[in-house]
């Protein structure tokens, strides 16, 4: 897959070209959330009153300056869109066109050869490119920002974590759906940080950002541990119904034909709810981490600014550099589901490779019935109904 695209003469303009400039639209794309954020700094000091000016002077530099932001982000947007799937696409038809020979030379029968090389192919190099491009774009984002929110935490009090938990930790315990008892209250975690310890050190955000990220990550591999089995039965299930209509299409009088569609069919339903149910669990792991990431910042900067610690001001600068940091250590979670379903082609390709790449039992094969000629039966096959 990788030598077909990035070591081919042919293709190396496109591989080596398309990388660069996808890397650089992300880079001008984390620019403009860099300049959009320096603009929240500028307008937490207006709100909080250490910068004064007229209704004139705010509408003209502050508005029309998020409406040039707003534009710039949209653009960048597309362009990178539009350049990653035209570089999927080239990397698609180069290794589709390094595939075929060694396919069309081998005795062997290649099982589901039309998802192989259309779905499995397309899904990797489209699964893959969207992964590299989310962790390429979270660490510009942690350059970026990571020094200033490293900076900002002295400012912070941290006594609210220690709160927080405790919160939830008795909501659960006693109860918050329909006053039902979900714990023993034996079960209720002692916080055993003193988390008012930790104010006014630096990069103290950071670390709370890291750890709670890490957790995720982890509940996220034990919740979709069952996801890449079931995306590659899936796989296999749907191949072998697209292989038995190719087979009725030819075969059209033969009775058991359509038994034998119905009963994969049914395979591939079970399939679906097996993966479905998996993803159903996963699906309520990451909206709860999103809720999480959701509520615990809002109530935390409320919690500083009413107790009297920070201002207003300091907040809204703060903000929207927190959030892209939390967006760029959470990238692995909510790219998790894509990268189950990348493992589930890329295992499928390989079988595809075995396949064509191993010639050691091609004498045996060669001795079946019919090997001889096989092959050149089928093309004149398909060379005649083309004629027609």
């Amino acid at each position: 897959m990788f030598r077909s695209y990035f070591l081919s003469w042919k293709w190396a303009p496109f591989s080596f070209g398309g990388a660069i400039l996808i890397i650089m639209l992300l880079y001008l794309q984390v620019d403009t959330a860099w300049r959009f954020a320096e603009w929240m700094n500028v307008l937490g000091d207006v709100v909080s009153g250490s910068s004064k000016y007229t209704t004139e002077e705010f509408i003209d530099k502050f508005v029309y300056e998020a409406f040039i932001i707003g534009v710039y982000f949209l653009l960048l947007n597309a362009g990178i869109n539009i350049a990653t799937r035209v570089y999927q696409y080239f990397w698609y038809e180069a290794a589709t066109f390094h595939y075929f020979p060694n396919w069309n030379e081998t005795l062997q029968d290649v099982d589901n050869p039309a998802e192989r090389f259309q779905n499995s192919i397309e899904d990797f190099t489209q699964k893959l490119l969207n992964m590299i491009k989310a962790i390429a774009r979270s660490a510009m984002v942690l350059w970026k920002f990571l020094p200033k929110i490293w900076d900002l935490s002295v400012h912070y009090n941290f006594g609210y974590l220690e709160i927080f938990i405790l919160k939830i930790s008795n909501w659960i315990a006693h109860g918050v759906i329909g006053y039902v008892k979900l714990l023993p209250t034996a079960l209720v975690p002692e916080i055993f940080v003193n988390f008012s310890q930790f104010n006014h050190v630096s990069g103290m955000l950071v670390w709370v950002v890291v750890g709670i990220s890490l957790i995720g990550l982890r509940i996220s591999f034990m919740v979709g541990r069952h996801l890449k089995k079931c995306r590659k039965d899936l796989r296999e299930a749907r191949g072998f119904v697209r292989s038995c209509i190719e087979f009725v299409q030819r075969n059209k009088k033969r009775e058991d034909s359509i038994k034998s569609l119905q009963k994969l069919i049914k395979d591939v339903r079970k399939c679906s709810l097996r993966l479905y149910i998996n993803q159903f669990f996963l699906d309520i792991w990451q909206g709860g981490y999103g809720q999480l990431w959701a509520v615990l910042p809002v109530t935390y900067f409320g919690f500083n600014v009413f107790s009297g610690y920070v201002r207003y001001g300091l907040v809204a600068k703060t903000q929207s550099a927190l959030g892209e940091v939390i967006g760029a250590f959470s990238t692995p979670i909510w790219i998790f589901d894509e990268y189950t379903d990348f493992l589930s082609a890329r295992e499928r390709l390989i079988e595809l490779e075995n396949k064509i790449n191993n010639s050691n039992n091609w004498e045996e094969l060669k001795k079946e019935e019919g090997w001889s000629d096989r092959r050149h039966k089928i093309m004149s096959i398909d060379t005649d109904k083309t004629n027609k």
